[in-house]
């Protein structure tokens, strides 16, 4: 038991040691800033428990003394605590302390409103102003105060530096407003109209729509009792709000007001229109009329002259005056009811009869009016009466053409004509009216009958001139019109319309393409308005109409002279050019073309035409040799178009014609990265691969040929020929066998390899020989070495072991090519024996001509003392460009370069020989080739003794 009692004990001082540290540290741990603003904000704000709020604040401000926020809670709380000395004391401790603390300075003013201290609280924001004179709410605040004490004029500039430093937000402007709707009211209610008008203004020059500041500042106006200032303002006013429904009202209500009837009742008409639906309008459409009709019968004599007509309706003067009045006041109807009247009292009274007329002729009567000119003309025939006729029935004439009663129009016409033929306003009149009917033929015939009565009457021929133009015979108007000007050159009208008629006759024979007689108008047209730019157009188009140099120069002349008119103008620039071009001045007209260009370089029309003559000048120049010229215009073409096909492959050839295939390999590369696949441009590049010895890259290309054209045997024919080109060693084989009709056969095989160089091709060869005296051997090594372009020669040395062959043999020649395709030989050849040596000396000579190659050589071989001639003659036709050959040959005498004659040499020298041969070669791809030839020797050993020789001959050669 003792024992369990202490084990309890330890474990309770044990726990003790352990949480005693964390419990100090607990109790020693502050609360947080943040949690003491919560517990404020809650007391304070949501159960209103502002004393417990104040307790929690003071010791927040207690453990956060550098908290302004907590101090000035504190005083808030004072406040709300009804503690106003301590709030006052704190607020003024924190803008003491802490005079950046915005809210402090807002606060405290409150508070001296509260207290209605204004002055004291203007104080303290003015002082929180200084630091922050753009604060939006101590703006506001001070605006506020300096209203409450109706101190509005520092309120208004308050007002305006609120507005200017906040003028876009909505909220200010607001304030704004009301503020100055405020202030108006106040002046409005103290008897300060112009102050509250003021007032009112500059609430309506920041929100034109404000309702309060309208019906204040028409309320103080109106106050005013100017009733003419008010009306104009209510129309200012309905300007800028022409919908406002209660302007209306107050702007009727003011013409009422000022007995301006007419205009009120107009001012309603637009009412109803604007408010349709108004059953108020609709009331006062009908009042309103009635009491205007009371208002101004009682003022109107007009109605106390119609009471006196009603007691005596023969009165005259009353007649007389209520007609007047009638007619002055635009009641035509009513005053024609009058003269109506009138005139039953006095039928041919003039002056009525006058009245009536005018009447009529103002209502568009022109018929009942001229009845009634009719009838003044015969009660007082004279020329006023006459002529005041006239002009009515013209007028009923032409009112009758407007209506399209045109056969109407046509009698009234023909009536007046037969009163007075030479009536010029009605022959005018009924040519129109014919004209616009298209009969030209009668108005024609009106106007010669007219042009008879009056022949110095210009203005008659005028419209003749035109009638004609107007029917289409333009000549027969230019004719009129011709004569007209050569009498009358100062007359403008004639002037232009002899140019009209001249012009539209022109275009009519431009049509029929009578090109003659339109160049004649044209140019007639041109004398009078030289800068015309249709007739100097047309002038132009004429002349290269014939497409010869003599129409092309007249049209050139014509163009400088446009162009003197108009020195820039784009198309005569263009016509210039291509003219110029056409009389083979290229230079000149490309010069200008691409002037154009510079000017207008988005102009396809110009573009195309530079392009064209670019390209058609180059190929000129080339014709001729001038390449220089030629390459210039191709390489213009290429910078105005770097994608023209043309131009690339025409520079390519250029440069390649002058052996630039560096230049013709770029131009090709920069070709084909536009056309990649384009045939003309692989081949042109192969080709200049080719010319510089590339040629296995230029077989690449040939390769992509060949992919490209699948089904062309030329360009995989060409790419044999290219790699071909790339293979530097050969290896062949040759066996010749000889049939003679008096000895054994005899064969000959030989093995060689040669090497193809640049400048230099070295073979060797072993040469097989079997015979029934041994097996001969001969190692044989030849050369060809190009030196120059034109000289190479060729180099032979042979050694063998003297069973067969000569003991030694070797050989020299050089050659030399010659203009149009000759070739000339010269050379020695030294054949060695045991017991003999034979020297040679051998020349020949060689022409190609088409597809066929002649070479004729001659031997002149010394032996012993004695010399011997021979003579070949070899004749060759070529085949798939060159490769390929049929060859024919006859021979006289023994060559020492015939391998079947070497055997037994310096005995075959001394046998008349005569031969005969031919063969064909056959090359593969350029890599194989096989050759077949047969030759026939005849000897004369002796005579009447002959031997006869029948040699086959095949090579096969492969290159790789």
């Amino acid at each position: 038991m003792m024992c369990r009692r202490y084990i309890g004990k330890y474990i309770t001082n044990l726990l003790a040691l352990i949480l005693l540290p964390s419990l100090l540290w607990c109790q020693n741990k502050k609360v947080s800033n943040t949690t003491y603003l919560t517990q404020i904000k809650a007391e304070m704000n949501v159960r209103q428990d502002y004393v417990k709020a104040l307790s929690i604040a003071k010791a927040a401000a207690k453990d956060y003394p550098r908290n302004v926020d907590f101090q000035f809670l504190m005083a808030k709380l004072y406040l709300l605590n009804k503690d106003s000395v301590r709030g006052e004391r704190k607020l003024t401790e924190i803008i003491t302390k802490v005079p950046t603390y915005k809210d402090a300075y807002l606060t405290a003013a409150s508070l001296y409103v509260a207290k209605g201290n204004e002055q004291k609280a203007l104080n303290i924001l003015d002082k929180g102003l200084d630091r922050y004179p753009g604060e939006y709410q101590m703006l506001a605040k001070k605006l506020d105060i300096l209203a409450l004490t109706r101190d509005y004029a520092n309120a208004d500039k308050q007002a305006d530096r609120l507005l200017r430093t906040f003028p876009k937000d909505s909220s200010v402007l607001k304030k704004y407003v009301d503020y100055h709707n405020e202030a108006g009211n106040y002046y409005l209610k103290h008897g300060g109209l112009d102050k509250a008008f003021s007032q009112f203004e500059m609430a309506l020059g920041t929100s034109p729509r404000n309702t309060q500041a309208i019906e204040g500042s028409l309320s103080a106006i109106l106050l005013q009792g100017n009733d003419q200032n008010s009306l104009a303002f209510i129309n200012q006013l309905l300007a800028k709000h022409p919908e406002s429904y209660e302007l209306w009202m107050k702007k009727l209500g003011l013409l009422q007001q000022m007995r301006r009837y007419p205009e009120a009742l107009e001012s309603l008409q637009q009412m109803q229109k604007k408010f349709p639906s108004n059953g108020k309008l609709s009331q006062l459409s009908q009042e309103l009329p009635l009491e205007a009709a009371r208002y101004y019968k009682k003022m109107d004599p007009y109605y106390e002259y119609l009471s006196v007509l009603e007691k005596s309706p023969a009165n005259k003067e009353a007649l007389n005056n209520v007609i007047n009045m009638a007619i002055s006041r635009n009641m035509n109807q009513e005053a024609l009811v009058w003269i109506d009247k009138a005139l039953r009292i006095s039928p041919n009274d003039k002056d009525l009869l006058a009245q009536k007329q005018n009447l009529l002729e103002k209502g568009g009567r022109y018929g009942q009016a001229a009845a009634i000119a009719a009838k003044l003309m015969y009660i007082n025939p004279s020329t006023f009466t006459k002529q005041t006729y006239f002009d009515l029935e013209l007028k009923r004439a032409r009112d009758f053409a407007v209506q399209g009663l045109y056969d109407s129009a046509e009698v009234v016409y023909q009536t007046v004509l037969r009163i007075e033929p030479k009536q010029q306003q009605a022959i005018n009149g009924f040519v129109n009216l014919l004209a616009e009917q298209k009969q030209y033929a009668s108005a024609i015939q009106q106007l010669n009958r007219a042009i008879g009565f009056y022949p110095d009457d210009i203005n008659l021929k005028i419209k003749k001139g035109s009638i004609f133009q107007q029917n289409g015979d333009f000549d027969q108007a230019a004719a009129v019109f011709l004569k007209l000007y050569e009498t009358h050159p100062q007359n403008q009208i004639v002037r232009a319309g002899l140019e009209d008629a001249s012009l539209s006759a022109a275009r009519s024979s431009m049509q029929v393409m009578d090109y003659d007689q339109a160049l004649i108008l044209y140019k007639r047209v041109e004398q009078l308005d030289p800068q015309n730019k249709e007739v100097l157009n047309s002038l132009i188009n004429i002349q290269l109409a014939g497409d010869n140099d003599t129409g092309n120069k007249d049209a050139l002349e014509w163009i400088n002279k446009a162009l003197g008119y108009y020195p820039n103008d784009q198309a005569f620039m263009i016509k210039k050019s291509a003219v110029l071009f056409k009389l083979k001045a290229y230079q000149d007209a490309l010069l200008i073309n691409d002037s154009l260009h510079q000017r207008y370089p988005y102009n396809t029309t110009i573009k195309g035409n530079y392009s064209e003559q670019l390209s058609t000048a180059a190929m000129h120049f080339l014709k001729r040799g001038d390449t220089l010229s030629s390459t210039a215009a191709w390489i213009k073409l290429r910078q105005l178009n770097p994608k023209d096909s043309l131009a690339l492959l025409a520079l390519i050839n250029i440069n390649q014609q002058q052996n630039r295939f560096d230049t013709a390999l770029q131009l090709s590369d920069t070709a084909l990265s536009i056309y990649p696949e384009n045939t003309a441009f692989l081949m042109k590049k192969a080709s200049a691969l080719e010319s510089l010895n590339r040629f296995k890259e230029a077989a690449d290309v040939a390769k992509n040929l060949e992919r490209i054209n699948p089904e062309s045997h030329k360009y995989s024919d060409y790419a044999a020929y290219l790699r071909s080109k790339s293979y530097h060693n050969q290896l062949g084989f040759s066996f010749l066998n000889s049939h003679f009709d008096s000895l054994a056969p005899a064969n000959i095989a030989t093995i060689q390899y040669s090497h193809l160089g640049k400048k230099m091709t070295l073979t060797g060869k072993l040469n097989f020989a079997g015979r029934a005296v041994g097996t001969g051997l001969q190692l044989e090594v030849e050369a060809y070495i190009q030196h120059e372009k034109k000289w190479y020669s060729y180099g032979n040395l042979a050694i063998a072991n003297k069973v067969v062959f000569p003991k030694w043999r070797a050989g020299y020649s050089l050659f030399h090519n010659f203009a149009k395709s000759w070739e000339a030989e010269l050379g020695a050849r030294i054949i060695d024996f045991d017991s003999l040596k034979s020297v040679s000396g051998v020349a020949s000579l060689a022409h190609f001509f088409g597809d066929f190659w002649t070479n004729i050589k001659g031997y002149a071989s010394f032996l012993s003392g004695n010399q011997y001639t021979a003579l070949t003659l070899t004749a060759r036709q070529y085949l798939n460009e060159k490769t390929d050959f049929f060859y024919a040959t006859m021979g006289y005498g023994n060559s020492p370069d015939d391998l079947s004659r070497l055997y037994d040499f310096n005995q075959n020298l001394k046998f008349t020989t005569y031969s005969i041969g031919a063969g064909y070669q056959k090359m593969f791809n350029y890599r194989n080739s096989i050759s077949i030839n047969g030759t026939w020797y005849n000897q004369k050993i002796a005579n009447g003794w002959f031997r006869n020789q029948y040699d086959i001959y095949i090579t096969f050669f492969r290159k790789f």
